[in-house]
């Protein structure tokens, strides 16, 4: 399905900047958001909007997981690191002549991090064993989180800033230590040593290795891991070991002294990673994706073996293990949302939307959702339930022609904090966007609304489906479905750069041109989020009857670039309540670390069971910002 000239064209129009009550402050909220109607066309024949129709100014709110919102720029990337703006543009970059993300100065820029093990972070500290206090390996409170392994004790040794640990001081054979606690592999894991090498390696003239792994309570020696890091000296090479077999391996230099930390991590979807980074800021990976899967609880074993050294040339300064979270945007945890009164809801459920905002005791996080016409709004429980307790009130706004009866579909839910109040953004008969906002608390009335966008500002038939976000600048995105005099449908967006006037974006997200994708007949229900300098558009794909999600990212330099290809993030499953297809995604994000944010996606599936409510989390890195 392609989009004609003349709507390609209207991309160029620059759009006013006020309505409704002009002179106040006004506008979109930084909370992340999205939400749609599963429903495939925008009801009634489209006719004039009103005269006033108009694009209001932004609240710039915050965005980051501190809480803090940093001064709107003027340009479109302003704020972002200037050596990522050219990652994307299908260019080949200068610096090495590859393009975009083949390229070694893009491989850590937002748009190349998803399935990236560059772009992973550390997550939570599960374990931590530091020997710089300790006098002798004998002593109970230098190994008191961990046991030994293998046919000999390791030895502690002095390196020159404490005491350190020798894992191969004498005789044959892998000599280890092994954690006591055991750790759930279904959550990506990191194991890792922080190594020093008191002189130069040579082969057969130093300890022959030093290896960390992940290893169940059944192992027979140290270096048979389900997973294992191996740094050795006497092929002058960094290993990758599934079982004790080597799959993967890259050349490393350790002719001279040097201190570094090796580790394994094993992501939820079974990849495994080693990695070496030296302090000399230079860092080796082996990657396999195609490790075996581990199901049972793991150790954290660190080990060595040195039958040519006469003293000890690598030793051990620190154990450690944490989770390890990475943007897999194809590793999801399912799980159902239990509607409490879902039951008495009259209807088919067909819009979702979702927003965090403040509440009686802290951030609480809230619902809108649409059946049958009617639409309602609740907050998350506790217990992870909703509740949709309250309605909109109020009549609907009327028709724009007499005959044609007015028609709302929700959009949007989002909190503006610079006017204190939570906001609808539904879209009436398809000609405009309007916002409600809330009038007591959560409670909203149509009375109040006002018009935000008109299908005839952007040169379209039709606009519906609306979703918001604002990025850690401050910049706003409005996405809407547009359909074309042509019928045509695609997802398009306006959006600010912090000057209070909105433009049409020249890109948009159409359907694939691919006979076998998963959206080549349809593209709608956009649900935006922004994280990690990276604004995502979370979308529904049609196939003949099928709908399946799929992410879609903006790149630098102003497109959206599918991820994997265009291919499907979540899919109708064997499971009854999602065997048709999955639909309405509505994004929050909320920050779990310092560096790492929990990402949900709500939505609505349907099964032979009718349409339930679910969610699909993962937890990703906050990148950049």
């Amino acid at each position: 399905m392609s989009v004609s000239r003349s709507m390609i064209l209207a991309w160029a129009m620059w759009l006013g900047a006020s309505c409704g009550d002009a002179g106040a402050e006004d506008g979109l909220t930084a909370a992340p958001d999205g939400g749609a109607r599963m429903d495939a066309a925008p009801p009634g024949p489209p006719q004039p909007p009103a005269a006033d129709a108009g694009i209001e100014p932004p609240d710039v709110g915050p965005s980051r997981p501190d809480g803090s919102s940093p001064p709107p720029g003027p340009g479109a990337l302003d704020g972002l690191n200037v050596e990522w703006a050219e990652c994307g543009d299908r260019d080949a970059e200068a610096s090495d002549g590859l393009t975009d993300c083949a390229s070694s100065s893009c491989v850590t820029a937002p748009i190349c991090c998803a399935d990236n093990e560059a772009c992973c972070v550390d997550g939570t500290a599960m374990l931590s064993v530091r020997f710089a206090e300790c006098a002798s390996a004998a002593d109970d409170a230098c190994l008191a989180d961990l046991e030994v392994l293998g046919p000999a004790r390791p030895a502690v040794v002095s390196d020159g800033s404490g005491g350190a640990l020798w894992l191969a001081p004498a005789g044959p054979g892998s000599v280890g230590v092994a954690s006591r606690t055991r750790f759930d592999p279904s959550s990506a894991l990191e194991a890792a040593v922080t190594l020093a090498t008191l002189q130069g390696c040579s082969p057969g003239a130093c300890q022959e290795m030093v290896g960390v792994g992940l290893a169940t309570d059944t192992v027979s020696s140290p270096g048979v891991s389900e997973l294992a890091a191996v740094l050795s000296a006497a092929t002058g090479q960094l290993l990758l070991l599934s079982r004790g077999e080597v799959i993967r391996r890259a050349p490393i230099d350790l002719s001279s002294p040097t201190t570094g930390r090796l580790s394994v991590a094993i992501d939820a979807a079974g990849a495994a990673t080693a990695t070496f980074a030296s302090d000399r800021g230079v860092t080796t990976s082996v990657h396999a994706g195609e490790a075996p899967r581990v199901t049972t609880r793991l150790r954290v074993v660190a080990f060595g073996r040195g039958e040519n050294a006469r003293e000890a040339t690598i030793v051990v300064r620190e154990v450690s293990a944490s989770t390890r979270v990475c943007d897999r945007p194809s590793a999801w945890t399912l799980e159902p949302v239990v509607v409490t009164n879902g039951r008495g809801l009259p209807g088919t459920w067909t819009a979702l939307a979702v927003a965090d905002g403040p509440g009686p005791s802290g951030t609480t996080r809230r619902f809108a959702l649409q059946s049958d016409g009617r639409l309602y709004t609740g907050a998350l429980a506790a217990d992870a339930s909703v509740t949709f307790d309250a309605t909109v009130e109020g009549a609907l706004l009327g028709s724009y022609a007499d005959g044609v009866p007015a028609v709302e579909s929700l959009g949007a839910l989002v909190y503006a904090p610079m006017r204190g109040q939570w906001e609808l953004y539904v879209a009436r008969n398809g000609l405009d966007v309007a916002r409600i906002p809330s009038s007591t608390g959560a409670t909203f009335d149509r009375a109040s609304a006002t018009k935000v966008i008109a299908a005839a500002d952007v040169g379209v038939a039709s606009v519906d489906q609306p979703a918001i976000s604002i990025d850690f600048r401050g910049y706003t995105t409005l996405a809407f479905r547009a359909r074309g005099e042509d019928g045509a449908t695609w997802i398009g967006s306006v959006s600010d750069r912090g000057d209070g006037a909105f433009v049409l974006d020249e890109d948009f997200l159409a359907p694939s041109e691919r006979s076998d994708a998963f959206d080549r007949d349809g593209v709608e229900s956009p649900a935006l989020v922004s994280y990690g300098e990276l604004l995502h558009l979370y979308y529904v794909g049609r196939r003949g009857v099928g709908r399946s999600m799929g992410l879609a990212r903006r790149t630098a330099a102003g497109g959206w670039e599918r991820f994997d290809d265009g291919a499907a993030v979540l899919v109708p499953g064997i499971e009854p309540w999602r065997t048709f297809g999955v639909g309405a995604p509505a994004v929050a994000v909320a920050a779990s670390g310092a560096t790492t944010a929990v990402l949900d996606v709500y939505y609505l599936a349907t099964g032979a069971e009718g349409v339930s409510l679910q969610r699909a989390s993962r937890e990703v890195p906050w990148i950049g910002r």
